[in-house]
């Protein structure tokens, strides 16, 4: 469960009124006002505007404190707003432990490149070759105090010795490790702190509202956000590997992120 696209519909009449000097420009500006709703039909739709139809349109009358002419046209309007709502969801689902029913009493656990952190909890998120990744999507609700804890973006390989080479900006690490020939497979660099790492995605929509992790009576709004891999990550072999690792307790106040790749 991420979000249910939700709606409303209101049904009212808009009324636009213009003026002009002489009574012959009211009435062009009348009609400019027709063919300019008309020519937009489709893009006021796709905003929202299921019904836009010119009901009755006055006759020009003059006012003389203003010394112009007006007119107005009312138009019956039907428009739709649309919201996400989590239907009363606590959280998304970021782990699933599944016990195979065997005489080795086998158990995983299936994450689909995703992992939740919070004030209790911050797993690695472990992407493995071969396989190719064009963005990191978040979900995070981080209210103030913000953590302070830091996190490390890594590209690595079974068996890399050494300390990795460390890049001071995301550009700068993303240009080494990404695409079909990376200049290196073993790269880094660390951020300060979740809020930092998360201040390179762009944000997307409007917040969700899910759950009440700091149980202070109000529903918590996450907002998400998206960061694009242009070119994408290649992780080619099967020995590649790209990591978030958290560092020294990242979300050392309240605070939830939900981290996947895709």
């Amino acid at each position: 469960m991420v979000a249910a696209v939700k709606g409303s519909r209101l049904d009212a009449i808009v009324r636009f009124q213009v003026w002009a000097s002489q009574p012959d420009g009211v009435n062009t500006a009348i009609q400019n006002l027709h063919e300019q709703l008309l020519a937009a039909k489709q893009t006021l739709r796709g905003l929202g505007f299921l019904r836009l139809d010119a009901t009755e349109t006055s006759l020009a009358e003059f006012d003389a404190v203003l010394n112009g002419w007006h007119k107005t046209c009312d138009y019956k309007v039907l428009y739709e707003f649309r919201f996400q709502d989590s239907d009363g969801a606590e959280s998304l689902i970021a782990r699933i432990p599944i016990a195979a029913n065997s005489e080795y009493n086998e158990s995983t656990v299936v994450t689909d490149r995703m992992v939740r952190w919070d004030n209790q909890s911050a797993p690695t998120l472990r992407l493995q070759g071969r396989t190719t990744l064009a963005r990191l999507s978040a979900l995070a609700y981080l209210p103030e105090p913000l953590p302070s804890g830091s996190l490390t973006l890594i590209r690595t390989f079974d068996g890399a010795s050494g300390s990795p080479d460390s890049y001071p900006t995301l550009t700068a690490f993303l240009a080494a490790i990404a695409g079909a020939n990376p200049a290196t497979r073993y790269g880094q660099i660390t951020f300060a702190s979740v809020s930092a790492f998360l201040a390179a995605f762009k944000s997307e929509g409007t917040p969700i509202a899910l759950g009440d992790w700091d149980s202070n009576g109000t529903p918590d709004l996450y907002q998400s956000r998206l960061l694009d891999f242009s070119p994408p990550v290649q992780l080619a072999s099967a020995d590649d590997r790209l990591e978030i690792v958290p560092l020294d307790n990242p979300l050392d106040q309240v605070a939830v992120v939900y981290l996947q790749a895709s």
